[in-house]
């Protein structure tokens, strides 16, 4: 059946950036497949007013569709689309989770204005109580409007549905007779913009790590004379996640020992070195993102590549010369032979990274006492090393960057948390739990195969949502009140 006039498209079953077939774009988006020439095009056409679409170049053959992105100016008016990065950890109700359902729409592209009611405080109300709804699970109106602690319009339906569109920025439900499912729990709102930045750049991330050095600086005596005698600042990568609000202090306490996380949280040991296998990843992503924004500002130059930080057993710390980082190079690959370790990365990312490092440290103390004439600028006090982040950058430059900040402070130092966890949270939800599974259900069927893959998936997630809320979540910085008590005086 071809879709009807006024009937919604499917686009949150669209992937960015992967390749389709026209067939697989119109069974997921709803068209009616056609051969004919003038049909597809016609609908090719309809539905470019909503998405960018490209074909990937080869021959008419072997034609394929990519999504490149969605056009959000024409969205209020279609469907809440499920973004890739921007699904709220929740609980999960697994007894309703694989129901058929037929998903409605609820933006009716009215104006979005409630009799009675305050839209910025209706806004809050949802965002601070959304939380509280549990993924998959089916309430009624009224009850949906009490666990939001918004108003209950009963007799008016003009207003209901006015405020349910205005739930459906938030989170998306399916209609079940006279209830609504939970199926998605956005952390950034859908329609309502952050002023005029752009979440999937790096100015935000930049703006964090501005705020934190203009802070370090402010808070450390020492740091600014430093600063104007070197012109440079050195950081762990730690630290910043810790302070673009990407994590909380007890990630990086448990970042390398994986054993007492296990104990503490019982989520099962695969599960935690997939968490931080990835979230490793995109914290450095991100953490680049944000070096380069500034960078391009011409606010810092920065190294976080062959940067290494000395550090004494009197906690003076200094950055390594080029002789030391080799001879660290060469420390590592004893350590690394000595422990018949063939990838140093698989070794870590199963949580022995602090074992590694603790031997290696052990290494170059021994060479320092020793008397080895090569170690010996490391000095007798030698207690560790690490890596860090070396950003170059003059007191002045720091204050202008600063300033900058404080035109655009209310955007500006939003959490990034919140978007970055969303990414962690779509790659987990499609994580192949059908390879991992270690219990097998050979020889009972596909339904329990079905049965066995879906309960271990729950399991799975249940896990990786305890360490999101453990690990990654933390609070907001108060914008106003944080910025004035580190703002550059003018001269």
């Amino acid at each position: 059946m071809n879709k009807k006039k006024g009937e919604i498209m499917r686009l949150e079953n669209l992937e960015i950036n992967k390749e389709y077939t026209w067939k697989e774009i119109c069974e997921l988006v709803g068209f009616k497949y056609s051969t004919d020439g003038k049909t597809r095009a016609r609908q090719l056409k309809e539905l470019k007013q909503y998405a960018e679409v490209v074909d990937n170049g080869k021959t008419r053959k072997a034609k394929r569709y990519i999504i490149k992105s969605l056009l959000e100016q024409n969205l209020s008016n279609n469907t809440t689309i499920e973004s890739n990065s921007n699904i709220l950890g929740a609980y999960i109700d697994k007894n309703n989770s694989n129901k058929n359902e037929h998903e409605v729409s609820l933006i009716d592209g009215k104006p979005l204005y409630y009799e009675g009611e305050d839209e910025d405080e209706l806004f809050f109300k949802i965002e601070r109580n959304k939380h509280k709804l549990v993924l998959y699970r089916s309430y009624t109106y009224k009850k949906l409007t009490e666990i939001l602690e918004i108003k209950y319009h009963g007799s008016s339906v003009c207003s209901k549905e006015r405020q349910l569109s205005f739930i459906a920025q938030q989170i998306q439900l399916i209609k079940e007779g006279n209830k609504y499912k939970v199926v998605r729990i956005y952390r950034v709102p859908m329609f309502r913009a952050l002023g005029n930045i752009d979440t999937t750049n790096g100015r935000l991330y930049g703006n964090m790590l501005l705020f934190a050095m203009t802070k370090y600086i402010a808070e450390n005596p020492k740091a600014k004379d430093f600063l104007n005698t070197h012109n440079y600042m050195f950081f762990g990568r730690p630290y910043l996640y810790e302070q673009m609000l990407l994590c909380n202090e007890e990630y990086n306490e448990f970042r390398y020992n994986y054993k007492d996380l296990h104990k503490e949280t019982k989520v099962p040991k695969d599960s935690i070195v997939d968490f931080y296998s990835h979230t490793n990843t995109q914290m450095k992503t991100t953490l680049q993102k944000g070096l380069k924004n500034l960078a391009s500002r011409h606010i810092i130059k920065f190294d976080d590549k062959n940067a290494i930080c000395i550090v004494g057993k009197n906690g003076n710390r200094r950055i390594a010369t080029h002789e030391e980082i080799g001879l660290i190079t060469q420390a590592e690959y004893e350590v690394k032979k000595d422990l018949g370790i063939n990838n140093i990365s698989a070794y870590i990312n199963q949580g022995k990274g602090k074992y590694f490092y603790d031997k290696v440290n052990q290494y170059i103390r021994k060479q320092v006492h020793k008397g080895n004439e090569k170690y010996a600028s490391f000095g007798k006090d030698f207690d560790q090393y690490y890596k860090v982040v070396l950003i170059y950058v003059t007191t002045q430059n720091l204050e202008n960057g600063y300033k900058e900040l404080i035109d655009d402070i209310e955007i500006s130092l939003v959490s990034a948390n919140d978007n970055f966890v969303d990414i962690n949270l779509e790659y987990f939800n499609n994580t192949d739990i059908e390879k991992k599974q270690i219990v097998t259900t050979k020889g009972f069927g596909k339904e329990a195969h079905e049965k066995s893959v879906f309960e271990a998936k729950y399991k799975y997630l249940q896990g990786i949502y305890l360490l999101l809320e453990k690990l990654i979540g933390c609070g907001k910085p108060i914008a106003h009140k944080e910025a004035e008590k580190y703002k550059p005086k003018d001269n």
